[in-house]
């Protein structure tokens, strides 16, 4: 039947989507957008970076971004309330915020070099710089939308419980990433020494980051990785609510 075709489900999800959040519904296109283009610039551009295609990280974080902001547009349209006008608010400046990350990790990515730590030059400081001050502002935007879900009355406990202690995940996992910009010992001797490190900052714990990972994620298999509990905490956004939505059926 026509009206139960894929194209039919898309255009119904933009414009519901659109209804709910129109900028953070902007962000989850160009999200996708980006997405699609990284995964086919990875087979024609054979470029690296740390030991992984230029085109990696823009793909990785258009997929988490293209997960996640539908979802914050469906509980901010959820929450409404008096209080409607701050909320859309919040979920413009983490749609602006969100967006800017993309932009300047295409653009890294594009000139093949890294986005994140990257402190060889001046204008790559302050790109990272520019990034890190964006993610702090999108972090308290989204701590007010918690608040606001903390206070709220859903529907059922299980939707409300799983979109506040998904929430409360997302914010303690995003404040995980605030320690990867932290200098490592040896970045720190270097410093030290009156030396310029290339890098500032890292994923991995213990050992230098771009050694062994696990594939996809490249978490590293050597040492530590702060990336695991940064992701698990930030995509408790979404598994939680769908655990929600199944125990919401049953």
């Amino acid at each position: 039947m026509k009206e139960l075709s894929p194209f039919w489900f898309v255009r119904a999800a933009t414009r519901g989507l659109s209804r709910a959040h129109r900028p953070l519904a902007w962000l989850t296109a160009a999200a996708v957008g980006l997405l699609a283009a990284s995964l086919l610039l990875q087979l024609v551009d054979g470029r690296q970076v740390l030991g992984v295609s230029t085109w990696v990280k823009p793909a990785k974080f258009a997929a988490s971004i293209a997960v996640t902001a539908p979802l914050l547009a469906w509980i901010i349209a959820d929450l409404g309330g008096a209080r409607t006008r701050r909320l859309r608010r919040a979920g413009t400046i983490m749609a602006v915020v969100a967006g800017l990350e993309l932009a300047v990790i295409a653009f890294q990515a594009a000139r093949g070099v890294p986005s994140h730590f990257n402190n060889a030059t001046v204008f790559d400081g302050v790109l990272f710089s520019i990034m890190g001050a964006g993610i702090l502002i999108f972090w308290f935007a989204e701590l007010y939308v918690a608040v606001r879900a903390f206070r709220h009355r859903f529907a059922s406990p299980a939707r409300a419980w799983s979109l506040r202690l998904g929430l409360a995940g997302a914010l303690l996992g995003g404040a995980v990433g605030g320690l990867m910009p932290i200098p490592t010992s040896a970045q720190r001797a270097g410093l030290a020494a009156g030396q310029k490190p290339g890098f500032l900052g890292a994923h991995a714990v213990g050992v230098p980051d771009g050694g062994a990972g696990l594939p996809v994620t490249h978490w590293s298999t050597e040492g530590g990785d702060l990336r695991v509990p940064h992701f698990l905490g930030l995509h408790a956004l979404q598994a939680l609510p769908l655990l929600a939505w199944v125990l919401e059926r049953r």
